[in-house]
């Protein structure tokens, strides 16, 4: 056997491998075809590499909208980008309040979760999640408000202390006596929140694949309830 008719047959894998993925059919790449020349392997493959992904996938279904701000920054229907920016969102801010003495990281987190659910598009399918992250946020505040600590001084946040949210900040402490039964109080809220945001995805799998990593983001934030 010949090296030839072996890299042939080998062009015609790779060409009916990409139109099984979905990729632009090759009558519209005259010069991609099954059986092509030996001296158009290298071309085909570079080509598949390059072909952009077809539209309609669990992420990006053909009746996305996109918000003002243009396709790639903000869409109506479930996205793996918007998705992504909440989970880091809530790590970021998990990143933030661990820093602080916990008198003060209740408030923190509360503040947290109210600024992602601002930054959420609006009349979007992220609407449970703006409204669950909204609800713990009051939650959080009621236990704030009944445990504070007027002696102390608010903690205003460092203008880099959260990177990827600008608003400026300041935060409540509570007693120090109270801290143990706070954090206990406010765990249980994370826990609801959690919760909820699964059984929001049931009877659907494509939400579920993305609030399923939103609740497990939002249950990571326990950690700084630990007292």
């Amino acid at each position: 056997m010949t090296m030839r008719p072996l890299l042939k047959g080998m062009s015609l894998v790779v060409a009916g491998s990409l139109s099984l993925v979905g990729s632009p059919s090759f009558a519209a790449i005259p010069h991609l075809v099954p059986n092509a020349p030996v001296r158009d392997v290298d071309s085909l493959i570079l080509a598949a590499m390059n072909m952009s992904p077809p539209h309609q996938t669990v992420d990006t279904p053909d009746n996305e909208t996109y918000g003002n701000d243009g396709p790639g920054l903000e869409y109506n229907a479930l996205n793996r980008m918007t998705t992504r920016k909440i989970v880091l969102d809530l790590r970021a801010v998990v990143g933030e309040c661990s820093t602080y003495d916990d008198v003060y990281r209740i408030d923190c987190l509360r503040q947290g979760l109210d600024l992602i659910a601002d930054s959420l598009p609006k009349n979007s399918e992220y609407v449970e999640t703006e409204r669950v992250l909204r609800q713990a946020s009051r939650k959080l505040a009621a236990i704030v408000s009944e445990n504070a600590d007027r002696s102390k001084p608010k903690l205003q946040a460092q203008k880099n202390a959260n990177p990827r949210f600008k608003k400026t900040r300041s935060y409540t402490a509570i007693r120090k006596d109270a801290v143990p039964r706070a954090m206990e109080q406010a765990t249980a809220v994370i826990e609801e929140a959690k919760t909820t945001l699964l059984r929001a995805s049931e009877n659907s799998e494509r939400r579920y694949l993305h609030y399923q990593q939103i609740s497990t983001a939002v249950d990571s934030t326990k950690v700084l309830l630990r007292s």
